[in-house]
């Protein structure tokens, strides 16, 4: 959507601070503070005001998501495959799922190898974030416990409310990342226990291990065909079908143009038909 949004608004004199100020709404935890970034979008330019309200803001907003979203907020995963898989995309089918395999075959080995290589908890984004959080978390001083596992701090004048049972913090950070915001890690070190085990299982090197460790079966040059499976196959005999011409894809930024080499009627390269 991001992408979507600078290129609406690329004629817009104001893009940079439309754009910076969309990603800020984005990254918002409350609806209150993002509501406040979307009256400044407003005043800045009433185009993008609108083109931004007309979609609903759970697809692409932090505060109105209802699930959990691990720090991440973009969704180009299609592009980042393409741009994987960019050299056998023109190749046949075969090839094609063979260059797949054998690509997924060499990531998951790579993976498993730097797995091994850590010896902490939690992998080391997670620790280097949730080792920031305990830094802020130094400047947050008045705690109040309301019940065993209830708390609440206090902190330039407001006030955050904290369960621990349930996994949930008022500034609503702990549901959106899964991992102890700084008021969490105050409630935490309240009662001398260790963050990290507040932190979502999935974070962990052990976790990481887990889902590297899916065993690839060899497939060999070689292999015997008996029975229906050694019958030649005839492709089908296909026609163009009637109708409109459906519009060219559009190119990610990752990816290049095909571009293929100038020809005339003689098989001459680089000479023109009109001039030939």
């Amino acid at each position: 959507m991001g992408e979507n949004f600078e290129g609406f608004m690329k004629k817009s004199a104001n893009i940079e601070v439309l754009f910076m100020l969309f990603w800020k709404a984005a990254c918002m935890e409350t609806i209150s503070g993002s509501e406040k970034i979307m009256f400044d979008i407003q005043c800045a330019d009433l185009e993008a005001y609108a083109w931004i309200k007309n979609i609903s803001p759970k697809y692409w907003a932090d505060d109105y998501f209802p699930w959990t979203r691990y720090n991440h907020l973009t969704s180009n995963m299609t592009e980042s495959f393409n741009a994987w898989i960019l050299s056998a995309r023109e190749k046949s089918i075969i090839i094609i799922c063979e260059e797949i395999r054998v690509s997924v075959m060499t990531r998951f080995e790579d993976k498993r190898e730097l797995g091994n290589t850590w010896s902490s908890i939690l992998v080391p984004k997670a620790q280097e974030l949730l080792d920031l959080r305990k830094m802020k978390a130094k400047f947050f001083h008045t705690v109040i416990s309301t019940m065993d596992t209830q708390f609440e701090i206090h902190h330039l004048e407001k006030k955050y409310a904290i369960d621990l049972t349930h996994r949930t913090c008022s500034c609503r950070k702990w549901q959106l990342s899964a991992l102890p915001c700084g008021h969490v890690i105050v409630a935490i070190n309240h009662w001398h226990l260790d963050p990290t085990a507040y932190c979502l299982q999935y974070f962990t090197v052990e976790y990481f291990k887990m889902a590297f460790q899916t065993p690839f079966v060899h497939v060999p040059d070689d292999i015997e065909l008996t029975g229906m499976l050694n019958q030649t196959m005839l492709s089908l005999r296909t026609t163009r079908l009637l109708g409109k011409l459906k519009k060219q894809q559009k190119v990610s930024k990752t990816e290049r143009p095909i571009t293929r080499p100038l020809k005339c009627k003689r098989d001459i390269f680089g000479c023109s038909t009109s001039t030939c």
